[in-house]
């Protein structure tokens, strides 16, 4: 940490430096482009973070890049604009010009390094840089999220207070009665450190894209006697569905407490107080659903392996908003506003958390056609093809097992294969097992292709496998065996999965080819029918093991 304390004094003395060799007059005007391109670039930053939110692969940049684009692409323009309004420069004396310039370039130096650390911390990587955590969950607080060390010269929070106060002053909003400290309060802490505090050291996400998660809803309660609470007071609960697109890079799904708050109801001129969740529900794996407290460092929102969607209401204490109302929920970043809050009493604020009477029970239809164990195998296997680690275009794997890509392979290897170059089939996280199901033209029990159960359910409908407890598995791929051509296309997605019959590969009525969906399900599960959108098509009995 102390390299990085040195880094930033160096950069900003320096900036100082050469600002104060230009004279006072230019570090001036640099200052107030500085200061301009900042507030602009905060009072873009949501809307271009949430565009670049679902540009795919740098979705998981999106904060930074929403706030340090514009923060470049404004300064260029103020600093041109300048350039070719005032092209001379007034003479002082050489002191004034070191010591005011001086003073001005050091301004700039500090806003400008600001800046730069707070888009930085907002990017996807591990919780601590060079040493330097911020504010992050600690184990002496009790799992809550506290300063856990600091900056000699905490430039990205001085930044911060800056704009915070200059959005409710002199660059206060004409339209809203709105300010960065009303709306979102303590950037720097989500930044450096919050934000990027979650599970697997930065190899978890900390963004989501806004379509996928939705507001189940949101009540308050008097009294939190629940199970694992521990709260004396009241609290505020909080419903959210999330979708594949939010998943940890097609694994789980996870999420800190940091890395969600409540942000209170605040006028402009007035930080807003926020609170961090202390309890959380989520699926059990044997089915249920039981509540967890926030109470140490390794605790986390997790989705069930396998499962592509996650339901769970976060629990906060009021006390934590110290009166306000809440406002807004921030989840990883996406702020969400909140239009009501239920006022509940303590068995219906239990009956909404623990998911009491929400769904029923899983009803099945007897007369369909059951698949055959040599239709539907539990197997990671990628036959018939066999391939080496060395000769993958297109796919990637780990430890010799494929995670995704989409390639097209001889049926047959043109060589022998060394055994420790072997590719030894399609990658299975932790709690999950790869389901193969046929669902060949003309081959299969289920052909989805000329039934009329898919001219009901259309062409955006998707297949599923679906459990004893109603959960429903989506296809992560397939492997589609081009008999005539003597070729294997292999495709896996487990981000976005294979929502609809049409992202399958169009088969021949002549029923020649064999296509596998590709499944990943959790293991403990037993598969008892497929599903056709909502339409039952076929009945299974697998026991995942």
């Amino acid at each position: 940490m102390t390299v990085l304390n040195l880094l930033v004094i160096a950069l900003s003395g320096l900036i100082a430096y050469w600002w104060a060799s230009q004279g006072a007059f230019s570090s001036l005007l640099h200052l107030l482009c500085v200061i301009a391109a900042g507030a602009m670039a905060f009072a873009v930053w949501e809307p271009v973070a949430v565009r670049i939110l679902g540009m795919g692969g740098v979705s998981i940049y999106a904060w930074g890049l929403g706030l340090l684009i514009p923060f470049a692409v404004f300064l260029f323009i103020f600093r041109l604009a300048t350039d070719k309004l005032v092209p001379a420069n007034l003479n002082f004396p050489p002191a004034a010009n070191y010591a005011v310039g001086g003073v001005f370039g050091a301004a700039s130096g500090v806003l400008t390094l600001g800046m730069v650390l707070i888009g930085a911390g907002l990017m996807q990587g591990e919780r601590s840089f060079m040493g330097f955590a911020g504010w992050s969950r600690s184990s002496q607080a009790q799992g809550r999220p506290a300063e856990v060390n600091s900056l000699w010269l905490p430039m990205h929070a001085w930044t911060s207070q800056f704009y915070a106060e200059l959005s409710a002053g002199s660059l206060a909003p004409e339209t809203i009665a709105a300010s960065l400290k009303s709306r979102q309060p303590y950037v720097d802490r989500m930044s450096m450190g919050l934000l990027r505090d979650g599970a697997l050291d930065g190899r978890s996400r900390i963004s989501v894209p806004p379509d996928s998660m939705d507001v189940l809803g949101a009540v308050a309660a008097d009294s939190a006697e629940i199970p694992g609470s521990n709260l004396p007071g009241g609290v505020y609960a909080v419903g959210l569905a999330f979708r594949q697109p939010a998943f940890d890079f097609g694994e789980q799904f996870r999420l800190s407490s940091s890395q969600v708050r409540l942000i209170g109801d605040a006028s402009p001129r007035t930080t807003a107080p926020v609170a961090h969740p202390v309890a959380w529900t989520a699926d059990l794996p044997g089915g249920g659903r039981g509540i967890f407290p926030f109470d140490d460092t390794s605790h986390y929102v997790t989705s069930v392996p396998g499962q592509q969607q996650l339901t769970t209401w976060l629990i906060f204490d009021q006390r934590d908003l110290g009166g306000a109302a809440p406002r807004y929920l921030q989840v990883k970043g996406l702020r969400v506003p909140l239009a009501t809050i239920e006022p509940v009493d303590v068995s219906r604020l239990v009956a909404k958390v623990m998911g009491q009477g929400d769904s029923k029970p899983p009803e099945f239809v007897a007369n369909l056609p059951t698949v055959s164990g040599s239709d539907i195998r539990l197997t990671n296997s990628i036959a018939p093809l066999q391939l080496s680690t060395n000769e993958l275009p297109g796919m990637r794997e780990s430890n010799a097992y494929l995670t995704e890509g989409r390639a097209t392979f001889p049926a047959t290897p043109g060589q022998r294969i060394n055994k420790s170059l072997q590719v030894k089939g399609i990658f299975e996280p932790d709690g999950t097992r790869i389901v193969r199901l046929n669902i060949s033209r003309r081959k299969s029990p289920i052909d989805i292709w000329d039934s009329k159960v898919r001219e009901e359910a259309g062409d955006g409908a998707g297949i599923f496998l679906v459990d004893e407890q109603g959960r429903g598995f989506a296809p992560i791929g397939f492997i589609w065996q081009r008999r005539n051509d003597r070729e294997v296309d292999i495709t896996l997605d487990p981000v976005t999965g294979i929502r609809k019959i049409s992202d399958f590969p169009a088969m021949s009525s002549a029923g020649v080819d064999d296509l596998d969906a590709v499944f990943r399900v959790s293991v403990g599960s037993r598969i008892k029918a497929v599903r056709l959108g909502e339409v039952q098509i076929a009945n299974v009995d697998l026991e995942v093991k």
